[in-house]
């Protein structure tokens, strides 16, 4: 089994020049933890997630893996609301992880698995050579798909 085989083709994506704010907007609609974001061509320009979004509202230094107690910072949801006003009209392709893994189309289910595990999210599907995007493949389509086997 490949990754054409399990992928969604036609998933929610959020264009590169999409506000942050129209961003969140439709991974709340459509209940996403994450999409791919992509140029105009349809070409992926990177991965956009709910820890991409989380970063915004917290302090930066807050992000740094050696802060593991922030119990002192104090913030209130007005102060979160303030820092993602300041990236709220910044485009969304800005802030994409553009280091995301990726899979193709002959990728094989485990590889595709091993991926998602690693990266805690969905996997987009592209052309080799262009990077188009030809769909994702999430956990929640992997395990329905490995059920209605057995």
């Amino acid at each position: 089994m490949t990754c054409q085989t399990i992928m969604f083709p036609s998933p929610l994506v959020i264009a590169a020049s999409d506000t942050v704010a129209q961003a969140v907007r439709a991974l709340v609609s459509h209940e996403m933890a994450a999409a791919p974001v992509v140029d105009a061509e349809g070409r992926l320009v990177g991965v956009l997630s709910e820890q991409k979004l989380i970063a915004l509202l917290l302090p930066k230094a807050a992000t740094f893996d050696s802060f593991q107690d922030i119990s002192f910072l104090g913030d209130d949801v007005a102060d979160m609301a303030s820092r993602f006003a300041e990236a709220a009209d910044r485009p969304a392709g800005e802030i994409a992880d553009r280091e995301a893994a990726v899979a193709h189309p002959d990728t094989s289910l485990s590889e595709a698995l091993l991926l998602i595990y690693r990266r805690n999210g969905v996997l987009p599907v592209v052309e080799r050579e262009s990077r188009a995007l030809l769909g994702v493949v999430t956990a929640d389509r992997a395990l329905a798909r490995i059920l209605e086997v057995r």
